[in-house]
């Protein structure tokens, strides 16, 4: 049992790490995933005081702990530190994650768990019967808690697991108010945009089979017989996939000017380089850093390179930051969902070549005119 207990605290504290480093790369994603499920809970009673201010203003808090938890736990686990806190924790956390995975595959109200982010992604089942597994560990831990000892020491497994507290705080802090280390979604800086909204068909063989109208013998061609009416019967056909094809993986992005027209397609075509000043909602957006974003803007505009504003706001919401921020840039509208998909920040800086995306920043991060200069246009 010892050794069951063992192999189980290792294989759940790696896991949990694994899974905590993922969220906590992206915790404004994963605040977004929480927003999903407590506005879907507000459907049913016995959940619906999950819709409500207290939990939809605090799903980035609760997305920040819940990562740092499960990071730290992870350490905590691996170490042998604090082994009836660590157990009575996990197994709470594994229960309300299970929970959720087992919401989301039984409902299919939601469209994934987020477990892994957007790096791994799986079924909502496959969510569930992966929680379940962990489950059945963790329960051998809980169980044999009293029997779990720190490998080395219990001061060194203590500052063990703070080391890793601290660092999953700094390192979620950092791609809050930054962006995420790694960006694995389909607007990764390098990625080409036209290219990603594409979808790739598979290439198709087919095969006919036929029967001789004399013989009565059944052949399989890959084209029709010169005689076919003539001589041949068609008894069925066949298809072969010969290369699989890829489905697009933009498929919600779609620009409107303020008249109304879709602009997507003759904005990504415009050569040269263009920035977007994204801002998924007006009335989210932090103000703060928007005296940058308007120095760079003119400047850009004096370039010659478009600048352009995309939000999903109102028009009246529009004029209204406007007005606040002595922003002149024009606005496009898109759809909220996709912004936020685009870049986790708000204001958040796109700059694109032609259908390339060659560099992303947070408004925290607003690079200068002569830094865009040297580094790009140059």
């Amino acid at each position: 049992m010892k050794h069951i207990t063992n192999i189980s605290r290792y294989l759940v504290g790696v896991l949990f790490i694994v899974s905590g480093l993922i969220k906590a790369n992206d915790p404004l994603g994963f605040s977004y995933k929480l927003q999903e499920f407590y506005e879907v809970f507000g459907h049913y009673v016995l959940l619906k005081w999950f819709n409500t201010p207290l939990f939809l203003n605090t799903t980035l808090e609760a997305a920040v702990i819940m990562c740092i938890l499960e990071i730290t736990l992870g350490f905590a686990l691996l170490s042998g530190a604090l082994p009836k806190l660590a157990s009575w924790i996990s197994l709470l956390m594994m229960i309300w994650f299970t929970f959720l995975t087992a919401f989301a595959a039984i409902s299919g109200q939601i469209t994934d768990c987020g477990c892994f982010g957007d790096a791994i992604k799986l079924s909502n089942w496959g969510s569930f019967w992966k929680d379940i597994a962990l489950l059945v560990f963790i329960s051998f831990i809980f169980l044999n808690r009293r029997k779990i000892h720190p490998a080395i020491s219990k001061r060194f497994a203590v500052a063990f697991t703070a080391g890793g507290l601290l660092f999953s705080l700094g390192f979620a802090l950092h791609c809050i108010y930054h962006l995420p280390v790694k960006d694995f979604r389909p607007y990764y800086v390098g990625s080409n945009v036209c290219e990603n909204r594409i979808d790739i068909p598979d290439q198709l063989k087919f095969f006919y089979i036929l029967k001789n109208k004399t013989s009565g013998e059944v052949q399989e061609f890959e084209n029709f017989p010169a005689d076919y009416e003539k001589n041949w019967d068609f008894v069925k056909s066949r298809t072969e996939i010969l290369k699989k094809g890829k489905a697009a993986k933009i498929v919600n992005f779609r620009l409107t000017n303020s008249a109304g027209d879709e602009i997507t397609d003759s904005l990504l075509q415009l050569d040269g380089y263009k920035v977007m000043i994204v801002m998924y909602n007006i009335s989210h957006t932090k103000q703060g850093n928007m005296s940058a974003i308007n120095r760079l803007s003119a400047k850009l505009k004096a370039a010659g390179i478009p600048v352009f504003g995309i939000t999903s706001s109102s028009d009246r919401d529009i004029e209204i930051f406007k007005q606040e921020t002595g922003s002149s840039i024009p606005f496009l509208i898109g759809d909220e969902v996709e912004l936020k998909t685009m870049v986790r920040a708000n204001p958040g800086i796109i700059l694109m070549n032609a259908c390339k995306i060659v560099g992303k920043w947070n408004a925290h991060d607003t690079p200068s005119f002569d830094y865009l200069k040297k580094t790009f246009f140059e």
